[in-house]
């Protein structure tokens, strides 16, 4: 990896049909970095970290992730990477059938360096507790709030200590200050695991408190980039509109 740049995208196009979602799109991730990338419905944002899993394949342009350009690896080699890509859906995705500690469990046993149950054991109590939750090992998704549903899915993905996250709307749904708690969450796990993260977000409140940099994604391309603090006192007002709930609070 160059210059500890763990994402590096270049030039990425992807169309469905005649609906042209990325024109053009280019941008890194540093190690440790929490980038933000906001945008209207449709501007790409989950297509694009899609993409870093190969979930989403471009049409074409440049994406390295971990050093490696997964646009020319086949399907085992990508899964190499996404093992060390954690990827928090908006829904959380928890099996509705298990418990809380048989979902913390499941991504372990089906890794090909599979742990010993003893030291799975450890880890899940280790990885719940990091997220304060440890009392609910033996609860139902079902009888979860929606933060601690949040938790649980953030705590599945980090038991497996992937080296970047990626957080698709991670508090979609959730009042102001569940919301909060999740974003000082995202703070919290950066210097646990020291984790890259990207995050998609419309909650302008959670960019504030977990960004480092920002892009703004529209017109399928890179609108404007820069810190919150640059883009919420940008002199462009179509940029300054996308964090009018600040603006209106101060």
């Amino acid at each position: 990896m160059k210059d500890n740049i763990v994402v590096e995208a270049e030039n990425i196009k992807k169309s469905f049909g005649d609906n042209v979602v990325i024109k053009d799109i280019s941008f890194n991730l540093k190690e440790l970095e929490h980038l933000a990338v906001m945008g209207r419905s449709g501007s790409g944002k989950s297509v694009l970290i899609k993409s870093l899993v190969g979930l989403i394949v471009p049409d074409s342009g440049k994406l390295n992730v971990l050093g490696e350009n997964i646009l020319d690896m086949d399907d085992d080699d990508i899964d190499v990477i996404r093992r060390q890509v954690g990827y928090l859906f908006q829904g959380g995705a928890l099996y509705d059938s298990m418990t809380v500690e048989r979902n913390m469990k499941f991504p372990l046993r089906r890794h090909p360096d599979k742990p010993s149950e003893s030291e799975i054991k450890d880890l899940v109590d280790e990885t719940l507790e990091n997220v304060g939750l440890l009392e609910t090992k033996k609860k139902y998704p079902s009888e979860l709030s929606g933060g601690m549903k949040k938790r649980i899915a953030l705590a599945r993905t980090l038991i497996m200590r992937p080296k970047i996250m990626l957080y698709d709307e991670p508090t979609t749904g959730l009042d102001m200050i569940t919301s909060a708690e999740i974003s000082e969450l995202i703070l919290k796990m950066r210097e646990e695991y020291d984790i890259s993260s990207i995050i998609i977000t419309h909650d302008v409140s959670c960019v504030e408190l977990t960004s480092d940099r920002v892009i703004i994604l529209g017109e399928g391309t890179s609108l404007a980039e820069g810190t919150f603090e640059e883009l919420s006192n940008s002199e462009d007002k179509d940029i300054r509109s996308y964090f009018t709930m600040i603006h209106k609070k101060k």
